[in-house]
C-alpha cells in the first residue's frame, strides 16, 4: 500500500481524506461532543492516519483550557472568575440551576469545557498506518476492531497485534500507574511522555 498524506482531499463525517484512505484532517463539531458523542471513530476504509490530522482541536484554545483544567482545576476556576469579573466575555446565558455565583458560574464554565473533549478514540478494521502524532490529546481510551491485523488494544492502550509494541497510551488515562504487560518488547518514543501516568 502506497500513503500519500499531501494529495487533495474530500471530505466526509468531518475528516478530510483522499482516495487511498489517508486522512489529514479532523473538523471538530464542538456541539456534538459537548451534547454527548464524546468518542471519534474512524469508519471503515480509512487505512491511514497523517501525522498533524488533529493539529487544529490539539492546539486549540479550547482544549489548552481543558489542559489546564484537568493539571490544575482551581487555577482555571480563579481564571474563569476573573474574567467572569471583568464582564469582558461575550454575553454568556447560564442555565438557572448553576447558580449566582461568580464562583459557581466559574465552575460551570470548567466543567462545559471538560465536556468538550474527546474521550475515546475507535479505529477501525482497516487502519494499516498511524503517525507521530496523528492522535487528539486527552484521550482515556483507544480501542481497535478486533478484526485489525495491525494493531489491537488491551485496556483502552493501543498495541501492535502481536503486543509487543506499545504504541500509544491515552493522554488522560485516568489511573495512578500503568503497568506494561508482559510480552511488550518496545515502547514506540515519546507515547508515554507527557501523559499523566
Amino acid at each position: 500500500m502506497i500513503y500519500d498524506c499531501i494529495e487533495t482531499f474530500m471530505d466526509i463525517e468531518n475528516l478530510k481524506y483522499n482516495e487511498a484512505g489517508s486522512v489529514s484532517e479532523y473538523l471538530v463539531n464542538y456541539e456534538e461532543l459537548e451534547t454527548g458523542k464524546r468518542y471519534l471513530e474512524i469508519p471503515e476504509g480509512i487505512v491511514e492516519i497523517c501525522t498533524g490530522t488533529f493539529s487544529e482541536y490539539n492546539s486549540s484554545d479550547v482544549v489548552q483550557s481543558i489542559y489546564k483544567s484537568l493539571s490544575s482545576p482551581k487555577d482555571n476556576i480563579n481564571e474563569w472568575m476573573k474574567r467572569l469579573s471583568r464582564k469582558q466575555l461575550v454575553k454568556i446565558t447560564f442555565p438557572t440551576e448553576v447558580g449566582q455565583t461568580i464562583r459557581e458560574k466559574a465552575m460551570y464554565m470548567v466543567e462545559k469545557e471538560l465536556r468538550i473533549r474527546f474521550l475515546k478514540l475507535i479505529l477501525p478494521k482497516t487502519i494499516e498506518k498511524l503517525n507521530k502524532d496523528s492522535y487528539p490529546v486527552l484521550l482515556d481510551e483507544i480501542y481497535v476492531d478486533r478484526q485489525n491485523p495491525y494493531f489491537t488494544s488491551l485496556d483502552g492502550v493501543l498495541f501492535s497485534k502481536d503486543m509487543k509494541t506499545l504504541i500509544r497510551y491515552p493522554g488522560y488515562r485516568t489511573g495512578n500507574s500503568y503497568t506494561v504487560p508482559e510480552g511488550v518488547e518496545k515502547i514506540k518514543e515519546g507515547k508515554l511522555g507527557g501523559e499523566y501516568l
